[in-house]
């Protein structure tokens, strides 16, 4: 592994945080001498831009901007020419962070089981606002938590959404012979661009193959799908307040792997099954994706944008956790 990334260890844990975006580049587990992956990834900058967008950091909006153009606050805005990637319709992908060098330090004074990754957003092209982001990355006994914080230290209101883009595994096994559980009966419609078309779905009634709100195998059901309105897994109480937290879970045979999200701060969940991938990742894995908003929340600001005013601060959680049925960690 070399100097664009950092390393966080506990027992017989492993992440790997890139500096180039803050996000994952590998989780695994050591075992009988093997690595054991259940993040999806790269050990490489070269590889990590070839990978559709594995493990990275999506803000300021996660998803799609439609047309590379949005209205805030009374005044159009267009990022052509400033992000660092667009689609086959012209829309621009994922916001501008996954693309910067972030500041990754690993915690050796806390035993080497944790990292904070730190960058800031200046002004771009086409999004004239400025915020500051902040990761600690924790390893936990059979998992990894994530507590983000983006604060606006600009002096306006600034549009802000954000998403993480981990791609998930088990045994590096073909996303066909996984199950899957996503706890939302609630799917967002998108046209043939991704685009929403102001409708949800309830997949109890009206699309019954993208209902996973029990465990079912994916087979060769194609995802790229969001979803919403999810049934809380976990409640947690303290004297700050209620937290509610959504588990979605790939499982085979007695091991699963996890990601919660705090619903609170995350009420979307963005699936696919990597079947874009060009470069021999087809189906390898399977992306879920916490998310602040939908995508092209940007344009349609009823999907979850945020207006983040100057001073405040965005404060959220998700982690990754895997179990097998005969001994807790994989």
């Amino acid at each position: 592994m070399d100097s664009d990334f950092a390393t966080i260890r506990y027992k017989n844990q492993v992440a790997v945080i890139s500096k180039k975006g803050g996000g994952i580049a590998q989780y695994y587990i050591e075992k009988d001498g093997e690595k054991k992956h259940f993040i999806y990834g790269y050990d490489s900058a070269e590889s990590q831009g070839q990978n559709s967008g594995m493990g990275d950091v999506l803000s300021p909006w996660p998803g799609r901007l439609g047309d590379q153009k949005y209205n805030w606050n009374g005044s159009e805005y267009d990022v052509t020419g400033g992000v660092p990637s667009v689609d086959d319709n012209n829309n621009a992908l994922h916001g501008y962070v996954r693309n910067l060098k972030w500041d990754v330090k690993v915690l050796e004074e806390l035993g080497g089981g944790s990292a904070t990754a730190n960058v800031v957003l200046d002004e771009q092209k086409g999004y004239p606002f400025k915020l500051s982001y902040q990761i600690y990355y924790e390893m936990i006994e059979c998992g990894l938590n994530m507590h983000v914080k983006v604060t606006n230290i600009g002096d306006k209101d600034a549009p802000f959404g954000l998403g993480h883009h981990p791609y998930f595994t088990i045994d590096c096994a073909d996303v066909d012979d996984l199950e899957l559980l996503i706890p939302s009966s609630t799917m967002v419609e998108f046209d043939s661009t991704k685009k929403p078309t102001g409708k949800l779905i309830n997949v109890a009634e009206e699309s019954k193959e993208y209902n996973f709100t029990t465990f079912k195998k994916i087979g060769d059901l194609v995802l790229d799908n969001c979803f919403t309105s999810c049934r809380p897994s976990v409640r947690e109480r303290s004297v700050s307040g209620e937290k509610n937290y959504l588990f979605t879970s790939i499982r085979l045979k007695d091991k699963v792997v996890s990601m919660s999200q705090d619903l609170g701060k995350y009420p979307y969940i963005q699936v696919y099954t990597f079947d874009g991938s060009k470069k021999g990742h087809k189906r390898k894995a399977i992306a879920l994706e916490p998310m602040t908003c939908c995508g092209f929340a940007f344009n349609e600001p009823d999907l979850g944008l945020i207006n983040l005013k100057p001073g405040e601060e965005f404060d959220a959680e998700w982690g990754i956790s895997v179990h097998s049925s005969d001994d807790g960690l994989y």
